[in-house]
């Protein structure tokens, strides 16, 4: 279809540095199934090109995780915008602070005493559990390779002091 491949087109020029194989991802899946539910073409989204090249590098770049890069996708196609707006105004970027999240471990670690009792004794699958805490404490927005991090070395902590 010549619209949408003038739509990548103009997206791929507005960011020339965004992936143009997750560029067509996010259209071809993400883009059109949103299209697709409201029966609108390529032509009639409220997703402009450079919003989509915008979003696409906001995921690339580690700002934000694909699950919040689809609800600003969401949000933009209903009501228009800029993903950098959507994800400030609704607090969606990445959670990357390093003492942020040593906060949030360490406030997880004290909600499940008897979790991380159970950790310390040798149930090593319980770390696996208590990071699921941890996500959910951060609403999904953690940066996982960071908060698994943390909570490693807090539990290593721990279990060295045991």
């Amino acid at each position: 279809d010549r619209s949408v491949a003038e739509y990548f087109e103009a997206a791929l020029e507005a960011s020339p540095r965004v992936d143009p194989q997750k560029l067509a991802n996010w259209l071809s899946v993400d883009l059109f199934s949103l299209l697709n539910e409201v029966g609108l073409g390529i032509e009639d989204s409220r997703v402009t090109p450079s919003a989509l090249s915008e979003l696409v590098l906001m995921v690339e770049s580690g700002e934000i995780n694909a699950t919040s890069a689809k609800a600003v996708l969401a949000k933009i196609f209903h009501h228009g915008g800029s993903p950098a707006a959507v994800v400030e105004r609704d607090g969606l970027g990445m959670l990357a602070d390093r003492s942020e999240l040593e906060a949030l471990v360490d406030q997880v670690l004290a909600s499940h005493p008897q979790q991380v009792a159970e950790f310390l004794q040798g149930k090593e699958v319980l770390s696996k559990w208590l990071f699921g805490q941890a996500m959910r404490a951060a609403a999904g927005r953690a940066d996982p390779g960071l908060l698994q991090e943390i909570l490693h070395q807090k539990l290593a902590q721990m279990t060295s002091e045991v």
